[in-house]
């Protein structure tokens, strides 16, 4: 959704709406944890479908540098794909409603490498999407996606990879970081594992202005108030608990602005509250 830019110090955060619906059950991304969810439906409206059904967004976020044009994350893809419905992306669409091409993006930094977030890493005809970017991974993230174990227990999103993703090595655009990795003057990498191994969210700090941008530390609000609500897809769930406590204490201190992929409208952005022993998601009202 244009209209909702992130003003931090001399960086724009813009999110870009890759595809958005109801695309999963609660029972199927919440299965130990459906009722507690559910009773988030009154707080959070927007991110139910209804019921019995989450309103999912598939958000990627383009960071305007001084310098540079960085796209955080990849969507589903141009599709059609076995995941969210078969849903084709919107990315480029998006991406041209704010007056950019892919061969103005400088920079693809993927906060994981789950499908739903480097789904345009690499088109249909075996090209980068964004031809002069280079494409920027952790290296726990790359090298647990290259595990046999894992390419299994994923089936039928392999060939997806296949398509998408893993040709970045064989590319030659693909860097792999370790660490709080600097990407550009005040935009840092900052390990957030657990949903990955090697998923890391990314910090914009200017002056006394925090953001982060937190991929998938979150799937739902309601693992704010309880970060031991496990998503399906965290492939670690005790460490990403770990992380989203973490994540709580931190943000509520800072009162830094954060970012989260699959929240509810405006754009996913909002802070972390602390009430008393617990912590509350409070979304941002309208940014422009």
């Amino acid at each position: 959704m244009a209209g909702q830019t992130l003003t931090v110090g001399p960086f724009q955060v813009t999110p870009l709406v890759d595809a958005e619906g109801g695309f999963f059950p609660l029972s199927v991304v919440f299965p130990h944890d459906t009722p507690r969810v559910a009773a988030f439906r009154e707080a959070y409206p927007g991110s139910f479908a209804d019921p019995e059904t989450l309103y999912t967004f598939v958000r990627c976020y383009l960071v305007r540098t001084p310098t540079q044009l960085i796209l955080v994350d990849g969507g589903i893809g141009p599709g059609p794909v076995p995941l969210f419905g078969n849903s084709r992306g919107q990315l480029l669409t998006a991406l041209a409603a704010e007056g950019v091409t892919p061969n103005a993006i400088d920079l693809v930094y993927f906060t994981h490498l789950h499908p739903d977030h480097a789904g345009w890493a690499v088109g249909p005809d075996g090209r980068p999407t964004f031809p002069r970017a280079r494409y920027v991974a952790t290296r726990t993230d790359w090298e647990t996606f290259q595990q046999p174990a894992v390419k299994e227990a994923m089936d039928a999103l392999v060939a997806y990879l296949d398509q998408a993703v893993y040709p970045l090595a064989r590319l030659g655009v693909l860097e792999l970081v370790d660490g709080e990795a600097e990407l550009a003057p005040g935009i840092r990498v900052w390990p957030t594992p657990g949903h990955t191994t090697g998923h890391a969210s990314l910090l914009l700090q200017a002056e006394d202005t925090i953001a982060a941008i937190l991929g998938d530390v979150y799937t739902h609000p309601a693992q704010v108030r309880h970060p031991d609500i496990a998503a399906a897809f965290d492939m670690d769930a005790a460490t990403a608990q770990a992380t989203r406590e973490r994540v709580n204490a931190w943000a509520a201190e800072t009162g830094a602005i954060v970012t989260v992929t699959h929240f509810p409208q405006p754009g996913g952005f909002g802070r972390i509250v602390r009430e008393g022993e617990v912590f509350r998601w409070e979304p941002l009202p309208a940014l422009r």
